[in-house]
């Protein structure tokens, strides 16, 4: 199952980049539009867009505003893109990618109950883990925006 989405685009470049991303993350259209500011990507990889206003009226954006699907940037589109790369690559056992402090890369396995570790390609990415599942990626972000503020508000720099 995808993730439900939505994104705002400000420029026919930027619609033809986003509409490439969300191909390239399954997601598909039987009709392509010319340009559209507004796509919505969901659960079932269905794409769907929206037109333009007429003068004088909001109609689509307030849509859009009001869409329940998680708003994204193109960046977050790339990113997408860029994790299932990623994990095209692991090991089907792999649940994480973690960079140590030691610099080393590993793959967390787990195999008939039993985790083990492989050694993991150097992925150049600002995180130090990489879940396959994105609900827990989401909670390690959490996590660690969470010990960062909490760091700072004791005045810790940490090396």
């Amino acid at each position: 199952m995808k993730q439900a989405l939505k994104i705002k685009l400000k420029s026919h470049a930027q619609f033809l980049e986003a509409w490439k991303l969300f191909i390239k993350l399954g997601y598909h259209c039987d009709n392509k539009p010319h340009t559209c500011p507004y796509l919505y990507a969901d659960k079932e990889g269905a794409l769907t867009y929206d037109f333009f206003d007429v003068e004088g009226s909001d109609g689509a954006l307030q849509y859009f505003n009001d869409h329940t699907n998680q708003e994204v940037t193109l960046v977050e589109l790339q990113s997408m893109v860029n994790l299932q790369k990623f994990w095209s690559k692991a090991p089907v056992d792999a649940w994480v990618w973690e960079r140590l402090p030691n610099g080393k890369c590993v793959w967390h396995c787990r195999k008939e109950g039993k985790s083990f570790d492989k050694k993991a390609p150097n992925y150049e990415t600002e995180r130090n883990t990489l879940w396959r599942s994105s609900d827990k990626q989401k909670e390690a972000n959490q996590m660690n925006a969470s010990i960062n503020t909490q760091l700072s508000k004791l005045n810790i720099v940490l090396a």
